[in-house]
C-alpha cells in the first residue's frame, strides 16, 4: 500500500453510507483518529452550498450507494473536484479494482479489512495517494500508458477516441463506464461503437475484442 499522509494537519473526510448503523460504525472508527475531521454527508450531498467546503476524501460503500458509483463520482467532481474517493465494497477482482482506478476512485477496501485499515486507507487517498495494492497500481499504471494521447489526427484508420474506447472496452468496461471515464454521452460511446464495428467488419464488441487483441497497435484497418 502506499504510504499515509502527514498528520499534522486535519484532513477533512466525509462518509457517504446509506445504511444509518454501517454509517455510525465507519464513523466510530475513523474518530479514532484526531487528525481527521468529520463532515456530515447530509450537509453536502443532500442541500445545496451555501459556501464552498473543502472535502480531502469521501469514504463510499458502493453496496449503499441508491445509483452506479460512475454516475455517483461524476456528481462529486463536479460539486468536489479536488476530492478523493476511497471505495468501499464486497472484495473484487485485480481486474476490477483497476476498472474502480479508471472510473475516478483513488482507494478501494474490501468489508473485510475495513475494522483493521479504514483509517490508514482514508489518510492515504485524503492525502493524495492510493490506496490499492500495489500491483494493481503497476498493472492500472501500464494500461494507462499504453492509452493513446489525445490528437485529433487518425493513426491506421481510427481516431484517438475510437482507439481510446477499444482499449477500455477490452477491459470489459461498460458504455456507461466508458462514458464516465472519458466524459462523454452514453449515446456518444454507441455512435463510435458502431464505427468501430464498421471498420473492422465485425457485429459486436465480443468479436472487436477478439479481433483486436490479437493486434495491440497499430489496430488494424477495415478489410477491404
Amino acid at each position: 500500500m502506499c504510504a499515509a499522509a502527514d498528520n499534522s494537519d486535519k484532513l477533512s473526510v466525509c462518509v457517504v453510507e446509506y445504511h444509518p448503523l454501517a454509517a455510525r460504525h465507519l464513523e466510530i472508527l475513523l474518530q479514532r483518529d484526531p487528525g481527521i475531521d468529520l463532515v456530515p454527508s447530509d450537509r453536502l450531498l443532500e442541500h445545496p452550498l451555501s459556501r464552498p467546503v473543502s472535502i480531502a476524501a469521501f469514504v463510499v460503500d458502493q453496496g449503499s450507494l441508491p445509483m452506479p458509483l460512475n454516475r455517483f463520482l461524476r456528481f462529486l467532481g463536479v460539486r468536489f473536484p479536488k476530492a478523493k474517493a476511497l471505495v468501499l465494497d464486497n472484495r473484487q477482482s485485480d481486474d476490477d479494482v483497476c476498472r474502480l482506478l479508471f472510473l475516478g476512485i483513488r482507494g478501494f477496501l474490501a468489508y473485510e479489512d475495513i475494522d483493521a485499515n479504514l483509517v490508514p486507507a482514508a489518510r492515504a487517498v485524503a492525502g493524495g495517494d492510493y490506496w490499492v495494492p500495489q500491483r494493481v497500481l503497476e498493472q492500472y499504471m501500464q494500461f494507462s500508458a499504453r492509452l493513446p494521447a489525445p490528437r485529433e489526427d487518425r493513426v491506421e484508420g481510427f481516431t484517438w477516441r475510437e482507439r481510446r474506447i477499444i482499449e477500455l472496452v477490452k477491459r470489459r468496461l461498460s458504455n456507461k463506464e466508458v462514458s464516465a471515464i472519458l466524459n462523454v454521452s452514453e449515446g456518444t460511446i454507441k455512435f463510435h461503437l458502431s464505427t468501430i464495428f464498421a471498420k473492422l467488419g465485425v457485429r459486436d464488441r465480443h468479436a472487436m475484442i477478439e479481433v483486436t487483441s490479437g493486434h495491440p497497435h497499430p489496430l488494424p484497418q477495415k478489410p477491404k
